[in-house]
């Protein structure tokens, strides 16, 4: 999709441009994202970002991540309709974060989010605080990493990608967070085996009694090794 813009010139807000806890790049990509926003989202690639920030692309994957983990932007991938193939991403200035639309301070153009229904709205109310405490989990990320030899990087990156294809699927019914995480590390573990993982979701613990999730059981194994180790 084209990359047109919805502004007249750039004007940052002073929360955004003396904001300490974000990075001058992160500041610039937040008004270039929001400028390319014509109501429905920036649909701009990395490839796109590269070019006009004279960029790698692994930079700017860089910073449109920790852009989203400080909750100024989300990240939305649309799919291929039948198919798990990824079509285009929708990257959206959070109205949570420090910045809001204001480019022209006339107009104050906010987004208007009236469209959704409230079961929808919930739905993705549920998955913004499963996704905030998950990265916020440092236990589950360092036992998901040990576990699965992955890195600390592809663990924060695959999230919003494990939400969106659960929501897709209609999988996305999680009973609460504990629920999520564990869901989330099957899903990390198979996508690492290559999909030739067939092990159950829950496994038998050995008095036969509980049934845990294989997260629980690394937890478990890793704790103990450590403990092994003193």
């Amino acid at each position: 999709m084209k990359n047109e813009r919805d502004f007249k010139g750039i004007w940052i807000p002073k929360d955004i441009w003396l904001n300490e806890n974000l990075t001058l790049q992160e500041k610039v990509f937040l008004v270039e994202i929001d400028s390319l926003d014509n109501q429905i989202g920036c649909f701009a690639t990395n490839d796109y970002f590269a070019k006009f920030f004279g960029l790698s692309k692994i930079r700017v994957s860089n910073v449109i991540n920790g852009l989203v983990r400080k909750k100024e932007i989300t990240s939305e991938m649309i799919y291929v309709k039948g198919s798990k193939q990824i079509d285009k991403r929708v990257l959206k200035v959070s109205l949570r974060g420090s910045y809001r639309k204001v480019y022209d301070p006339i107009k104050e153009k906010f987004k208007d989010n009236n469209t959704v229904n409230n079961t929808s709205n919930n739905k993705v109310t549920i998955r913004e605080k499963f996704k905030n405490e998950i990265l916020e989990d440092k236990e589950h990320q360092a036992v998901t990493c040990m576990a699965l030899k992955i890195k600390k990087e592809n663990y924060i990156s695959n999230i919003e990608t494990f939400i969106l294809s659960s929501a897709a699927t209609g999988k996305d019914t999680w009973k609460d967070y504990q629920d999520f995480k564990s869901h989330y590390f099957y899903w990390l573990k198979n996508e690492n085996s290559d999909g030739k993982n067939n092990q159950s979701q829950r496994v038998q613990s050995k008095q036969g009694a509980n049934l845990k999730s294989p997260y629980e059981v690394e937890r478990e194994r890793i704790r103990a090794k450590h403990i092994g180790n003193v």
